[in-house]
């Protein structure tokens, strides 16, 4: 695995551990959930109310981005994401 491989790899175990953490606080709305990588971006979906939704696509860049070698922009964009997935399972009723 070259250098960007495993970067992308790297980060898009943090956007998973992102993702994780929020929608764990939302076990009582969803009963799944995940990214599933449909090249060249990544898909949030839930399961919801006995169906799949797919709720965002992430681009490789914005899911790259979240293990820049800029740490404050790499913080930044893990924020965002966050944020995100806050905002949209929030919103399911």
């Amino acid at each position: 695995m070259n250098e960007r491989e495993e970067r992308l790899k790297n980060s898009v175990n943090v956007v998973k551990r992102i993702i994780q953490r929020v929608a764990n606080e939302y076990r009582d709305k969803i009963t799944n959930y995940g990214l599933k990588d449909n090249n060249p971006e990544y898909e949030f979906w839930v399961e919801y109310n006995g169906d799949i939704h797919a709720l965002h696509k992430f681009g490789r860049g914005d899911i790259e981005d979240c293990t820049d070698p800029n740490r404050g922009h790499a913080i930044d964009t893990c924020n965002n994401i966050e944020r995100y997935v806050r905002q949209i399972l929030a919103a399911l009723k």
